[in-house]
């Protein structure tokens, strides 16, 4: 378990290091973080009167656990960016008191949250993982800027182009309840498609 690899951790740092005093974990399978983040957040820790830090990643989808949502209400759903975000644990960087790795805490109970963007946030568990980090670094996406000229455009052909939706019943029925009629959604689409977009929702 995680609590097993903390003490056998700390009690070896302690063994080679016996002034050590906190000690920061990170993992190997979280290949995005660069190194002055690191430095960030030792300097976050150390000005923080709470007692660790462990690295997050935000989740803004809807969940359920044993049948019962955790962040929305079903009968008024809101739009995904709206959600309050469920924080999960990537293990990028985390710091504890050596006393409490020692006894195989995790995480205490006030431990300062540090959210990571995208893709500083990959946590490679499964083959799946590994294919998404992959292919994120072979078109050169290591960093959350990276994305700002990647997503909206056709990389598809040698002229580079912007991509166009139109997300008029999508987003727009959050605001009339997605009534519109038939006939208005199949204007809509040929509308769309007459001037060159390129998807329609």
């Amino acid at each position: 378990s995680a609590s097993d690899l903390f003490t056998h951790l700390s009690s070896t740092c302690l063994q080679l290091s016996p002034t050590t005093t906190h000690i920061m974990y990170s993992t190997v399978v979280t290949p995005f973080l660069p190194a002055p983040l690191y430095s960030h957040l030792i300097r976050t820790f150390s000005t923080s009167p709470l007692t660790s830090l462990a690295t997050v990643s935000n989740l803004q989808t809807f969940c359920y656990y044993n049948s019962s949502p955790l962040n929305f209400s079903p009968s008024s759903q809101p739009k995904s960016q709206s959600l309050l975000p469920l924080q999960t644990l990537t293990y990028a960087a985390n710091i504890l008191p050596l006393p409490s790795m020692l006894s195989g805490v995790v995480q205490t109970p006030d431990c300062v949250f540090y959210p990571l963007a995208s893709p500083y946030d990959v946590d490679i568990d499964t083959p799946y993982d590994f294919a998404v980090a992959s292919l994120l670094e072979s078109n050169g996406l290591t960093a959350p800027n990276d994305f700002k000229d990647y997503v909206g455009y056709c990389h598809d052909s040698k002229i580079r182009r912007p991509l166009l939706l139109d997300c008029t019943v999508r987003d727009g029925g959050f605001t009339n309840g997605f009534r519109f009629s038939m006939e208005f959604v199949r204007d809509g689409y040929k509308a769309v498609s007459d001037a060159g977009f390129d998807y329609y929702e």
